[in-house]
């Protein structure tokens, strides 16, 4: 049932309880880094937000920011206090304190849609990183949603957009996947990966990565290794 959450037993699938039900159909679940709220992002652009503590669903619905707009993805700040909603068809992150449910604040990003990823927070949650609306890659505070700086990277051409931003976990690195070259039936990889020191916007090192689009971008515990993820059927690990 697409409207249901169930919890299984993670050792012998055994079902253990149907945790909510949701009017829609649900297209997304997050947890929260502190594993005690789930988070349901659905298809009627509500959230519901279930408390593991109190064994209570909340259901609240978002400011729809464009005309056939759809929730695409849900993230929590590290300190599991706000959720950000990125959207299919607005770009758009919707805020929402997940105490009350209310929605805190629209921020107008770069692009269409801000795709699988569109942002990242710093470790310690005090900052996130996105792109713009006029499609610069920035880092905001997440207290006062105002600007701390922005990174060397541009456009390179009418189609370079970023579809996948990473922040390492020790805080130093910011890791963005993009495309400067237009969609190309040869085997050259079209999509690349930059990366740029967090404290001073500055660029470390670009790589072709991939032949057709990245999905996602993770940073190793360590903060060494940076692996990428792709629609051509390949993961990429690289040093750092």
């Amino acid at each position: 049932v697409e409207n249901e959450v169930h919890l299984y037993d993670a050792v012998d699938g055994r079902k253990i309880r149907t945790l909510f039900r949701t009017e829609a159909s649900i297209r997304r679940l997050t947890l929260s880094p502190q594993a005690n709220v789930l988070a349901a992002a659905c298809q009627d652009n509500t959230i519901t937000f279930f408390d593991f503590q109190s064994k209570q669903a909340r259901s609240v619905p978002l400011r729809v920011p464009a005309e056939n707009a759809q929730v695409h993805r849900l993230l929590f700040s590290p300190d599991g206090t706000m959720a950000f909603v990125t959207w299919h068809g607005a770009a758009t992150i919707s805020i929402v304190d997940v105490s009350t449910g209310r929605s805190v604040r629209d921020y107008v990003a770069g692009g269409a849609h801000l795709g699988n990823s569109g942002c990242a927070f710093s470790p310690d949650g005090s900052q996130v990183a996105l792109m713009s609306a006029d499609l610069r890659l920035e880092i905001l505070s997440t207290t006062r949603l105002r600007s701390v700086r922005r990174l060397e990277w541009k456009p390179q051409s009418n189609w370079d957009r970023i579809v996948s931003v990473a922040w390492s976990p020790n805080g130093r690195l910011i890791a963005a996947a993009h495309s400067p070259q237009p969609p190309s039936n040869s085997r050259l990889p079209s999509w690349d990966i930059s990366v740029y020191s967090a404290d001073t916007g500055k660029l470390v090192v670009t790589y072709q990565a991939h032949e057709r689009r990245i999905y996602s971008l993770k940073f190793s515990p360590d903060s060494k290794l940076l692996a990428s993820a792709s629609d051509d059927a390949t993961i990429l690990l690289r040093g750092l």
